[in-house]
């Protein structure tokens, strides 16, 4: 990255606790943001040392208008609203969308395609390859002498375990067990196993729109098995891939998809997956435009695939 750059983030939450460190930290320039996040800003000791990096605009108008590239940490069906809402003028050097890009991989599809228009480098906030693990969970992958592969994925999600109404837990919003974090298994999938196809997939609702659980099984060409299953109502927690076969064997067992990133001064362990995605926008955007197609593609597959199980009381 330039190093020099004028970012804006469009969203507070995971914006203000992870891509300003990341921006931050990776020698960007001044970023702008929202003022109602000030006072949280100021209020938390991890993120007060950046206070002085940042600028305050009065709405996300002023942000579009004043950033050279933008950060979007807002949910899908703002964020395709908001970029549909740029004017056809304004481009930008960097765009960082948030997964899902969209409700549903037909405005995802769209959205991508009008955010490259605007953008001389546009990314995708997939972070499981990025994460210190993949590269040598992919070489244990490469090298298993089997064909069949499973991942779990458990854990109580927030707005469960609090009872909380939220958008993320809402399928029709772009949320839930598949399309909110089911979107990063896809895109990881995507990755590993490019012409990976969807055999089946199985939705569970936990009420009449919060999707808690998905499962799902894909084949490559070749003949490869995975077996997928994202569980965000689990009182387990476990993020584990495993090469099943005569002997089963482990490749990656950990408590979340980020247990082994470092964690300094209470900070957020998906800035450094982070700073290693805003590191790509120093490559060419090729290999990741394809990517982002194929992520697409697959999950419209699963979509038309899925059998939805509704709560029966």
């Amino acid at each position: 990255m330039a190093g020099n750059g004028n970012w804006g983030i469009l969203g507070g939450g995971f914006g203000l606790y992870g891509y300003l460190p990341a921006l931050v930290d990776s020698g960007e320039g001044n970023v702008w943001m929202a003022a109602r996040y000030k006072a949280q800003l100021e209020n938390r000791p991890e993120l007060s040392r950046y206070r002085d990096r940042v600028r305050w605009a009065a709405s996300a108008e002023e942000i579009i208008r004043c950033a050279d590239s933008l950060v979007f940490a807002i949910p899908p069906k703002a964020q395709q609203e908001l970029i549909a809402g740029i004017p056809p003028h304004k481009t930008y050097q960097s765009i960082v969308l948030e997964k899902p890009v969209a409700t549903t991989p037909a405005y995802a599809e769209m959205t991508l395609r009008e955010t490259v228009a605007k953008a001389g480098k546009v990314r995708v906030g997939f972070t499981f390859q990025h994460a210190s693990w993949s590269g040598s969970a992919a070489a244990a992958i490469a090298s298993a002498k089997t064909g069949h592969f499973t991942i779990h994925w458990r854990f109580m999600a927030d707005h469960f375990d609090r009872k909380i109404i939220t958008w993320k837990a809402d399928h029709g919003s772009g949320g839930g067990a598949l399309r909110f974090y089911g979107i990063q298994l896809l895109a990881l999938i995507a990755h590993l196993f490019p012409d990976a196809a969807v055999v089946q997939s199985r939705l569970d609702y936990n009420s009449a729109v919060a999707a808690g659980r998905w499962r799902a099984q894909f084949q490559t060409i070749s003949g490869v098995i995975l077996e997928v299953e994202v569980d965000s109502f689990c009182k387990l927690r476990c993020f584990e891939i495993w090469a099943d076969g005569p002997k089963r064997a482990p490749i990656l067992v950990m408590d979340d998809p980020f247990a082994q990133e470092q964690r300094a001064q209470n900070r957020d362990r998906r800035i450094e997956p982070l700073k290693e995605l805003l590191t790509t926008f120093q490559e060419e955007n090729e290999a990741y435009y394809d990517l982002y197609g194929r992520v697409n593609d697959l999950w419209f597959a699963v979509e038309q695939s899925t059998t939805n199980l509704r709560e029966t009381k």
